[in-house]
């Protein structure tokens, strides 16, 4: 039993960090806020944004870069929704369509991950590892002091994906229990409405996933509950992990 809890654990645990996961430390640690006021003027734009924040939403496309063959894997696409509860805990929704389906909805610290193709659901408590599901929604709604609470956040220059002008934002965990697992994440954060246009997610093993969105959309008001809701349909096999 303790081996089939570790299994699913690290099943779920490589979904919600594995949306989005990260590798190669980088061994440039780019200018500070006080230095660089680039860095000042992205993170003064997030804050613009955190003041009237109420959803976010967006296609994605993520692939996983792997180190010792050089290559990206074959990407999934999807969607991702994300609107924080009146308590500031998260609520997401990050579906994958392309290929199969695999939805993964976070709310009231609860994740539900369901498999279409092999036909099973899994409920997973978060507990104390809630905080890890705030790096999905890494810079979107947060607050420049939020984020520094978490990460050294460094400036790496600018760059487009598309046809967005982009800030690109280094940060790194201060937590060792996160660096064992995630060594650096890299935003692209759109100089037009403060939103991210990509991350990357590294990892220690030099591994790494990239997630870009396109047709982002800032939400003025808060998004439905439903949204955020699984209905699992029958003849489903469902787990639950406390």
């Amino acid at each position: 039993m303790d081996r089939f809890r570790a299994s699913v654990s690290l099943k779920i645990r490589c979904c919600i960090i594995g949306c989005l996961l990260l590798g190669c430390a980088l061994a440039v640690f780019g200018i500070s806020e006080s230095e660089n006021p680039e860095l000042r003027r992205a993170l003064e734009k997030m804050d613009r944004v955190a003041q009237n924040f109420k959803g976010f939403s967006a296609d994605f496309s993520q692939a996983s870069y792997v180190a010792i063959i050089e290559e990206f894997g074959l990407p999934d696409t999807g969607s991702f929704y994300y609107s924080p509860a009146g308590d500031g805990s998260v609520r997401m929704r990050h579906e994958i369509v392309d290929p199969g389906s695999r939805i993964l909805t976070i709310t009231e610290g609860v994740a539900t991950l369901f498999e279409a193709r092999i036909k099973q659901a899994t409920i997973y408590r978060l507990g104390k590892r809630k905080d890890l599901v705030e790096y999905l929604a890494l810079g979107i709604g947060q607050s420049s002091d939020q984020l520094k609470k978490k990460f050294d956040v460094s400036y790496e220059g600018s760059g487009e994906i598309g046809d967005d002008l982009c800030w690109i934002l280094l940060l790194k965990p201060r937590e060792k229990s996160v660096t064992s697992h995630i060594t650096a994440i890299k935003i692209w954060l759109k100089k037009s409405d403060g939103t991210p246009a990509q991350y990357e997610f590294y990892q220690p093993s030099e591994d790494y996933l990239r997630e870009t969105f396109s047709n982002g959309k800032l939400h003025d008001k808060r998004m439905d509950d439903s949204l955020f809701e699984q209905k699992i349909p029958k003849g489903v096999e469902i787990m639950r992990i406390q």
